[in-house]
């Protein structure tokens, strides 16, 4: 097996090659393809480079040990480490590492977030503008996460419900709250994006992934205006499975960056990321007195059991629940 391996690498695929196709095969997101690819780099430097075919447990342990009390990563970030680790060997080397499953993960930090309050909210999206603004204001207004932001298609905009449609990774989602206060800015928003969109089709481009195929090798494009991105980079690049041009999504890191320096302009002096928003809207959405298991709809975290206990939920969304971020604005 292991002869059979290192001849293909060095016949047609190198290891992460080999990586990169399988997840691709699987139809994993690109991220997790990139995250697997710099993890499994990381695991052979690390060990002088040495062939993964060559080691076992006690190599995958002293790496986790490395990142744990040497660079003292996060718990989650070591269960990833250890999750691409183990995609290599069960999956790309197909060998069996006895003990593998044995290996304690740690587990989550225990530490409460701190809480974002009204007054926190509103100091923070003053000082910000522009796609930031929007992009944040969305976030706590409607409970989604930053993922589920920036993945955002134009058709996933009611204007006519007050709704937005909150795709998951497969394409599916959920609808949820539009608050009217900044619909006027959406709408701007929109026109803009729509002048772009016509521009690159102009140019020849236009393209985007259809949304129930993100994580296909070769997928269906689509120049329709309702199936862009709403939050669309300024450039155009490379697809890296297409191997199109296309324009792709802003990526996440892009607003985390902006809360950072926003945070250290205000002097909120709390530990707070992208998430925090999305925490805010819920505690905020229980502190006017709405139930739980509306919030939990609402922020995707339980499935609705049948269709009836669904479209109740969402007869109640836009027209019993009020937005967080209505709230900021009527005070």
């Amino acid at each position: 097996m292991i002869n059979n391996i290192k001849s293909l690498e060095t016949d047609k695929h190198k290891l992460l090659d080999l990586v990169r196709l399988i997840t691709r095969k699987q139809g994993k997101a690109l991220g997790t393809e990139k995250a697997y690819c710099n993890w499994i780099k990381r695991y052979v430097i690390f060990h002088n480079k040495k062939h993964p075919s060559e080691m076992g447990t006690h190599h995958i342990k002293l790496f986790l040990i490395h990142l744990a009390e040497h660079e003292r990563v996060s718990p989650s970030t070591q269960n990833s480490a250890l999750n691409a680790i183990s995609f290599l060997y069960r999956e790309v080397l197909k060998i069996e590492i006895a003990g593998l499953e044995k290996i304690k993960r740690p587990g989550a930090n225990r530490n409460l977030p701190e809480i974002l309050n009204e007054q926190d909210i509103v100091l923070i999206l003053m000082n910000l503008s522009g796609v930031s603004q929007l992009m944040l204001s969305m976030i706590y207004g409607s409970g989604m996460s930053v993922k589920e932001c920036i993945r955002m298609r134009i058709e996933d905009v009611s204007f006519k419900r007050s709704q937005i449609f909150i795709r998951d990774s497969k394409g599916k989602g959920r609808w949820s709250l539009m608050p009217q206060s900044i619909q006027p800015l959406l709408t701007t928003h929109i026109e803009k994006v729509k002048k772009l969109h016509s521009s690159d089709l102009s140019a020849g481009h236009g393209l985007a992934r259809h949304p129930m195929q993100e994580n296909v090798t070769n997928p269906v494009l689509v120049d329709c205006w309702e199936l862009q991105w709403l939050f669309p980079t300024k450039k155009m690049s490379k697809d890296p499975r297409s191997n199109n041009k296309l324009r792709h999504h802003v990526h996440q890191d892009m607003l985390s960056r902006q809360l950072l320096l926003v945070m250290v302009k205000t002097g909120i002096n709390k530990v707070v990321n992208i998430k925090s928003f999305q925490g805010a809207f819920a505690s905020h959405l229980l502190q006017q007195g709405y139930d739980v298991r509306t919030v939990q709809g609402l922020l995707g975290h339980s499935q609705m059991e049948t269709t009836l206990q669904y479209d109740q939920l969402l007869k109640r969304v836009g027209v019993d629940i009020q937005s967080p971020l209505e709230e900021l604005f009527k005070n």
